[in-house]
C-alpha cells in the first residue's frame, strides 16, 4: 500500500467520526429542545404569572424527563419577551450517543499509528542509497587538487569518490578550469561564455568565483586566484 492510500483511509475514518459525532449531537439537541419545551409548558401552566422565581426553576427542572439536563437547564427571557428553556452544549453532548464516533476515532488513531510503524519498518529494510562514485572505466578523468572530473558523466568527485554538488554556473566554470590545460581563464572568456548577453558581468563573476572558492575549500585543496581581475587561475595549494 502506498503512503497516500494510508492517508486516504485515515481521512475516511476521521471524517466519518466527525460526521457521526455531529449527527448524534444534532439528534440529542432536538431531543433536548423538545424536552425543554414540554417542561416549560408544564411549569408555566402550574403558576399564575410569568415571573420567574426560584420555585419556577425548581419546578421546571423537576418536569424535565431527561435527568441529565436537570442540573444545567435554565430559563431565560428572549428578545421578544418570551420565556425560553435552555441548556448548555456540554449537557447536550453528555446525552448524545457518541459511541460510533468514538469507535471510528479509535480506528483512525490505530490506523495512523500502525501505518507509521509499518512504513518506518519498511524504510529501515530498504537498502541505503549508494553513493554516486567515480566511474572506474574513465581513462579520460581529470584530477587536480584531490578533485576529479569525469568526462563520462560530467560530474566532479572528491578524493573519497563522493559527488561534489555544484550549481549549474559553478559546474560550468569549474569545468572550464579543468578542461583548460593551463587552468587559467581570462575574465573576458568567462563572461562571454557564461553571460554572453550581459553587457557587464564583472560583479556577477566575482560573486560566482567567491562562492565556488567556498565549495572547493570543503572538498579539495584547490583555490582560485585572480590576476588584477583580468584573469583567474585554478591553483592547488
Amino acid at each position: 500500500m502506498r503512503p497516500y492510500h494510508s492517508i486516504l483511509v485515515f481521512l475516511f475514518f476521521a471524517i466519518s467520526s466527525a460526521l457521526a459525532g455531529m449527527k448524534s449531537y444534532d439528534d440529542a439537541r432536538q431531543l433536548a429542545d423538545t424536552d425543554l419545551h414540554h417542561a416549560l409548558v408544564q411549569t408555566m401552566s402550574m403558576q399564575q404569572c410569568d415571573v420567574i422565581t426560584p420555585d419556577t426553576i425548581a419546578n421546571y427542572r423537576a418536569n424535565l424527563s431527561i435527568i441529565a439536563l436537570r442540573d444545567s437547564a435554565y430559563l431565560s427571557y428572549s428578545l421578544r419577551g418570551e420565556i425560553e428553556g435552555r441548556c448548555s452544549m456540554a449537557a447536550i453532548w453528555h446525552i448524545s450517543d457518541q459511541r460510533l464516533s468514538a469507535v471510528l476515532s479509535l480506528l483512525a488513531a490505530f490506523w495512523a499509528i500502525s501505518s507509521v510503524f509499518l512504513f518506518r519498518r519498511k524504510v529501515k529494510r530498504l537498502p541505503l542509497p549508494t553513493m554516486m562514485e567515480m566511474p572506474v572505466d574513465d581513462p579520460e578523468a581529470l584530477t587536480l587538487g584531490g578533485l576529479r572530473y569525469s568526462s563520462a558523466d560530467s560530474h566532479f568527485y572528491d578524493a573519497c569518490g563522493r559527488t561534489v554538488h555544484l550549481t549549474p554556473m559553478q559546474h560550468q566554470l569549474l569545468t572550464m578550469f579543468f578542461t583548460t590545460p593551463s587552468h587559467e581563464l581570462s575574465r573576458l572568456s568567462i563572461t562571454e561564455t557564461l553571460w554572453p548577453k550581459k553587457p557587464d558581468a564583472t560583479e556577477t563573476l566575482h560573486t560566482l568565483v567567491r562562492r565556488l572558492k567556498t565549495v572547493l575549500a570543503t572538498c579539495s585543496t584547490l583555490t582560485i586566484s585572480a590576476d588584477r581581475g583580468r584573469s583567474y587561475r585554478l591553483d592547488d595549494v
